[in-house]
């Protein structure tokens, strides 16, 4: 199937059926290829690339095979080398040091080639352990049938380097036990799973709340990773079977957060948007919404802040970035749930603050 060879490949789908068929479409045009780190060679290519399907290529043969860009981190791995310059090093120079590296290794040493359509999207180690995508969502999607009594498959996403399918969850034991502060917040319930073939994210079960179309992270994942003994489909099923829990575990968390006071709330959302790594164009957007909010208020607390925070996603989507880079963005917000919003708590601001004629985003 030849649209699995473009680099930019990218699908997204609200309807469930055509989601899981395009997934078992890249299972099946995605071969796992063993072979001796020793062996490995890596190459310039030497003709100016000018293929539109190798948009995002790296410029670099891997045994002959065209190397995606979104291989580098595993391949960097096999050779055990990093840092900054790596990046500023000519197709030339990278191809020697890498060879280099790549030549300390044990002899026997194996790599896991990931190869969809005609490139190379990652080069795993041997203790990598492949989890079948096809497999991993057709086993979630019975399992939360199961156990929610209303349940529906909202979108999916996928390209070459993960795969996300959202549902939106309604379910008659949340809404009787979390209703009106659910109703309080304007938001419903929802799951994110997602997973992926280049080491981007393991099997991701995530609990979230759905605002005005956006969902945000409410609470920590379960996550199975590719590594270890409970890399295994028992363990993703498993993880599946306690989604109510997850969901139930961090209502009660994120509910928590009303108690934490916020007396300089503009500060303090500067300084957690800093601290977590939200770009200062999306979070200074969201920022004149929080302060409408808490203009006339004594106090804030650092559940409206989250919230507020929350809103870059919905900036996001007025720049129109891509599916992938709002679910890196979602992920980046849920940090802030992990950190002490107290520490941020201060009237002084860390971020360079400059009067200009405010944000304005590019209507969708």
């Amino acid at each position: 199937d030849t649209r699995f060879n473009s680099d930019s490949y990218s699908y997204s789908s609200n309807n469930k059926d055509q989601f899981f068929r395009e997934v078992a479409a890249m299972e099946e045009n995605t071969e796992w290829e063993n072979t001796k780190v020793k062996e490995i060679r890596i190459l310039p290519r030497k003709d100016e690339i000018e293929n539109p399907d190798l948009i995002s290529h790296s410029g670099l043969l891997l045994n002959g095979i065209p190397l995606r860009n979104i291989a580098y981190p595993s391949l960097y791995d096999r050779a055990h080398v990093s840092g900054s310059a790596l990046g500023k090093l000519s197709g030339e120079n990278l191809s020697k040091v890498l060879n280099l590296c790549l030549q300390t290794a044990d002899k026997d040493t194996i790599a896991q080639l990931v190869v969809c359509g005609n490139s190379v999207s990652a080069v795993h180690s041997d203790e990598y352990v492949r989890l079948p995508s096809e497999k991993v969502f057709q086993d979630i999607d019975s399992i939360l049938k199961e156990r929610f009594s209303s349940f529906k498959f909202r979108s999916g996403h996928i390209d070459h380097s993960l795969m996300v399918a959202d549902y939106d969850i309604a379910d008659k034991r949340i809404s009787s036990q979390y209703g009106d502060m659910l109703d309080g917040l304007n938001v419903t319930t929802a799951i994110t799973v997602a997973t992926s073939n280049i080491g981007l994210s393991g099997v991701r079960i995530s609990p979230q709340f759905l605002h005005d179309g956006t969902d945000f992270i409410i609470g920590k994942p379960l996550i199975v990773k590719h590594k270890g003994k409970n890399a295994t489909m028992d363990k993703i099923r498993e993880n599946a079977n306690m989604t109510y829990s997850l969901i139930n575990k961090s209502i009660v968390s994120f509910s928590k957060m009303q108690e934490i006071p916020i007396q300089y709330p503009v500060p303090c959302f500067c300084n957690v948007a800093k601290r977590i790594g939200i770009p200062k164009k999306l979070a200074m957007a969201a920022l004149e919404d929080y302060k409408m909010e808490v203009e006339n208020k004594l106090l804030s607390n650092a559940l409206e802040l989250y919230i507020a925070l929350t809103e870059v996603l919905s900036y996001a989507k007025y720049e129109k970035m891509s599916d992938h880079e709002i679910d890196d963005l979602k992920e980046t917000v849920g940090r802030a749930l992990s950190i002490n919003f107290s520490d941020y708590d201060i009237p002084e601001i860390e971020w360079h603050m400059k009067k200009d004629k405010g944000y304005v985003f590019h209507a969708a």
